[in-house]
């Protein structure tokens, strides 16, 4: 199977080998972990979501370096200081392509950010979701959160299996749709349809917010699809800036 890189042909297969500086797999993620410094995940250091990825990514069978290293690394752009070039310079083109591809403006369609990934990010997001899902399962978020999350996530799934069909991810997105109906369940019988409805209130809300601010330009004259196209091409946009902060959750 092919990678389709943003706006160009094909650049290789899926988890080929790594073009860039070597570097074994435990120490790109003590790097990431020490990138993310005080972030939690939850309650937890930012590591253990890392690993999770990780972990998420060898059941589904995503197991080359690549996959590994840039699970690792998936939110670095994203959630620190550390821009692309650094992280090319440190890591080589492949795995910080993938990176940048992960990284995501929130104003942008969830639709349109999977659509321009390649196959190997795709294969590292599928590990994410799987490892927000398994964790939001275990109900360790308030009762809002845990039903906002669901609200978000659960049309999402919608989305993730069109692009994993299109892809030939049909088993790995049978792990995350099996992870899926489990947390499902599981906070269904532990928040109240009040909560549950909150949650969908806040997400279509959040929707509306940002259909508002696609419909016009940003303050300093940039839109949002352009800071996406700027993110994909290389550019660390200035929205992505901003000091590290702690993180209760890997979404929304």
């Amino acid at each position: 199977m092919t990678v389709q890189a943003p706006g160009s042909r094909s650049v290789g297969r899926v988890g080929a080998a790594v073009a860039g500086p070597a570097a074994p797999v435990a120490a790109v993620l003590a790097f990431a972990a020490r990138a993310h410094g005080a972030q939690k995940y939850g309650t937890e250091p930012y590591k253990v979501h890392l690993e999770e990825v990780m972990a998420g990514c060898r059941r589904m069978g995503f197991t080359s370096d690549l996959h590994l290293m840039a699970a690792a690394l998936h939110d670095v752009i994203e959630d620190t200081p550390i821009g692309r070039a650094s992280l090319e310079k440190k890591f080589g083109p492949d795995v910080t392509r993938v990176v940048a591809e992960l990284s995501h403006d929130r104003r942008v369609e969830t639709a349109d950010y999977l659509a321009a990934m390649s196959d190997d990010a795709f294969a590292v997001k599928l590990a994410d979701r799987l490892a927000n899902v398994e964790r939001m399962g275990l109900l360790e978020n308030s009762p809002d959160r845990a039903a906002y999350l669901l609200a978000k996530y659960g049309p999402e799934m919608q989305l993730f299996a069109a692009a994993a069909k299109q892809r030939g991810f049909d088993s790995a997105f049978a792990i995350l749709d099996a992870a899926m109906v489990k947390t499902t369940a599981a906070i269904a019988g532990a928040v109240s349809e009040y909560e549950l409805q909150q949650g969908r209130d806040r997400v279509e809300q959040k929707k509306l917010a940002r259909q508002q601010e696609l419909a016009g330009a940003d303050a300093d004259g940039s839109s949002a699809a352009a800071t996406f196209v700027a993110t994909m091409a290389g550019q660390k946009p200035a929205t992505s800036s901003s000091p590290v902060f702690i993180r209760t959750a890997k979404a929304p």
